[in-house]
Order: C-alpha cells, then structure tokens, then sequence
C-alpha cells in the first residue's frame, strides 16, 4: 500500500499521480484501511485539481476527510477538507467555500496545527483575490505569511508574498509590491526554486516598467527570458520577449526591440497563442 501511496505522491505528471492514487484506493478500500483510503483519496483529489477536474476532486476530498474521520483523524480530514476551498470556488459554490475556510481554520488552529490553519487562510486569500476584494485577500496574505515561515515552509511563504505582491501591484503600491516580490524571489532562489524565481523576475519587470523604471525593468526581463528559455519553457520566454520588446520601444532601442518582438511573435505563433502573436505584432 505504501508504495503505491509513494508512486502517486512522486508521479511527474497529474495524470500519472490520479492513475497510481486511484490504485492505492481500491488497495485500501481491499484492506478495510480507513486511513489509507483517507491518504489515497485525497492523492486523488489533489491530482483532479491539478487536472482542472475541480467538480472531482470535491468529491473525492470530502471522501477523504470522511474517511479520516472515520479513523479517528481528525486532523488528516482537515487537511483533506483544505483543497476543497478552492476547487468549491471554481465551480461557483463562493458563499461555501467562503464559510468552509472560515470553519476549516479554526478548527486546525484548535487541533494546534497553526501552519495547516494558515493554509486555509491562504485559500480563503485566494478566493477573494478572485473576486477583486484586494483588501481582504491582503489582510489574509500578510496573516499567514509569517505562520508559513515559523513553521519553516519557506516556499509556501514565498508564494503567499508573491500574491500578496500582486495584490499591492493592482492597488498601486508599487513599492511595498516591489519590496514583497524581492523577499519571495530571494527565497525561491535560496530553495533552487529557479522557474519560481523567473516568474517574480517576469512580474516585476513589467511593474518597474510601467513605473517608469525601464532600465530595470529590461534586466529583470532578460534574466527571466534567459532562464525559461534555458528550462525550455517557450511560451513564458516569448511573454518576456514581448514585455522587452515595449521596453525597448519606450528606452528608443529600436533593433533589440525588433529581434525580441521577432522572437516572441515566432514563438506565439508556433504555439497557436493568437492573442499574444497580435499583441505583439500591434
């Protein structure tokens, strides 16, 4: 059973880690084992989310905390229940979702897993992200941030910094925006995170650019471009082309605009990304 539970947690491919989670629980639901069905189905669940099967994956993880909590795990059905925030948004049930979130971190907080608690509260961050209630989602960011990093997750911080970033960008703050994008760069690129790192850089040069700061804007650009393009990543090097190309325009480097703008348009276009190849062409 284990290794089964093994396969799917270390698959390269949501796919892969849905067919190997999916063995695992027929494996359990064989053995009677509550809890292992409880691990498998939540794989599951996670994988179908991955996959954009968000109505699936409901159903698969509230089996898992019904499952975890028929073994007497009351955390494990928790932590089942916290993907289910997100996945319940995108297929329209807000209001549940909303209340889940709300419901799911007192509860963790009161089984004294205060990490597990700050990840509903990101969740319950992203939701009203969607929903353009910058504030709110900010006060949620800027809470559980520094809960992730006590509990040591630094990746996980970084990324809640990176939102909160880019919450602060649309509200146009553009330095406290800036300050937040440094700390979770610098984080991603102490975990090896290098892609993670390539994304702020993609974020904040187009912010320094709209900002006036061209300059910088074109370094952080061509180093994001650099490293996508090296991870063969072709689409996210081509939007970083394009972005260079605008602020080559703006700096009058008019050549090195066209030679980034050629490369992005070729890229687009042999991606079939229509939208981006006439962005670009305009």
């Amino acid at each position: 059973m284990g290794h089964l539970l093994d396969r799917a947690r270390h698959a390269d491919h949501p796919a892969s880690m849905l067919d190997w989670a999916r063995l695992a629980a027929g494996a359990a639901g064989l053995s009677g084992s509550r809890e292992d069905s409880a691990r498998a189905l939540r794989l599951e669940g996670q994988a179908l989310r991955a996959l954009g099967r968000h109505a699936e994956a409901v159903d698969a993880l509230e089996q898992a905390a019904q499952a975890a909590e028929g073994a007497g795990d009351p955390l494990l059905a928790g932590r089942c229940r916290l993907g289910l925030i997100d996945s319940l948004g995108w297929i329209g049930r807000e209001g549940e979702a909303l209340a889940l979130s709300q419901r799911l971190g007192e509860e963790l907080a009161a089984l004294d897993a205060p990490d597990d608690a700050a990840r509903a509260l990101v969740n319950r961050g992203n939701l009203l992200f969607r929903r353009d209630e910058y504030e709110a989602a900010l006060a949620c960011y800027l809470e559980a941030a520094p809960v992730l990093e006590r509990s040591g997750d630094a990746t996980a911080a970084a990324s809640v910094h990176a939102n909160a970033a880019n919450i602060l960008t649309n509200l146009g703050r553009v330095d406290e925006a800036l300050d937040l994008y440094g700390q979770a760069r610098a984080a991603f690129e102490a975990g090896g995170l290098r892609i993670h790192a390539a994304m702020v850089d993609l974020n904040v040069g187009w912010l320094r650019h709209v900002s006036g700061r061209h300059a910088a804007a074109l370094a952080d650009l061509s180093r994001a471009s650099t490293e996508f393009a090296g991870a063969g990543h072709t689409l996210f090097a081509a939007k970083c082309d394009a972005d260079i190309a605008e602020v080559c325009r703006t700096l009058n480097l008019l050549p090195e605009g066209c030679e980034a703008g050629r490369r992005a348009l070729e890229a687009f276009a042999a991606a079939g990304a229509s939208y981006d190849h006439a962005r670009v062409a305009v």
